[in-house]
């Protein structure tokens, strides 16, 4: 019996169903190099940022943000910066007002040890190139809680927004001990088993 010419429903379906195949492969690769791309901005910021951080420490004897008369020591820092000791906690070894927290950039970037990629929203935030906003504060102000009691006992820690759950593993897993519950990276308990194709609202890196 002659076959005539084209494919068949059957043909058309299993075509079909191999490019839906390879389409989901192709798109599954793809977020995997993103979140692996996002882990690497991540982990590469936090280790410079806390090694500006110390040697600003060391160079001033206070945290950035936290630096009385920021102005007259590093140059023209934004007028919320530039506060007395006696005042809004400033000097008292803590990131832990809003304003000390909006500072912490500026005055890094001004005393020339970190070349800060900032944006301004209202708050002064570190952006990696990927577009994850990055804060350092007080673990007492942090919006993970239980960051508190990390290991390290930690009075300062770097804020990562809104990252994708295999971002944060990943995170998690080069620099911690790859659980996001406890350790010295922690996220919010109700975040702790994320699943792929979610996001952290915050991941909380104490150092």
């Amino acid at each position: 019996m002659r076959r005539t010419d084209g494919f068949t429903l059957a043909e058309l379906a299993i075509v079909l169903a191999i490019i839906g195949l390879l389409l989901g492969m192709y798109f599954l690769r793809g977020q995997a190099e993103k979140d692996s791309s996002v882990a690497n901005d991540v982990v590469a910021m936090q280790k410079d940022l806390i090694d500006a951080i110390r040697e600003f420490k060391h160079q001033y004897n206070f945290l950035p943000g936290d630096l009385p008369n920021a102005g007259r020591k590093i140059g023209a820092v934004p007028e919320i910066c530039d506060i007395h000791m006696i005042n809004n906690n400033i000097g008292n070894g803590l990131i832990d007002t809003p304003n000390e927290v909006q500072c912490v950039p500026d005055e890094l970037k001004l005393s020339g040890l970190f070349n800060a990629n900032l944006v301004t929203d209202g708050l002064h935030v570190f952006i990696t190139s990927n577009g994850n906003q990055l804060t350092v504060l007080a673990a007492s102000i942090a919006h993970v809680p239980t960051i508190s009691s990390a290991p390290l006992l930690p009075q300062t820690v770097i804020e990562v927004a809104n990252l994708p759950c295999d971002s944060a593993k990943a995170v998690d897993k080069r620099l911690d001990d790859g659980n996001l519950g406890t350790g010295n990276i922690q996220v919010a308990a109700a975040f702790v088993n994320c699943v792929s194709g979610t996001e952290v609202p915050y991941l909380d890196i104490a150092f």
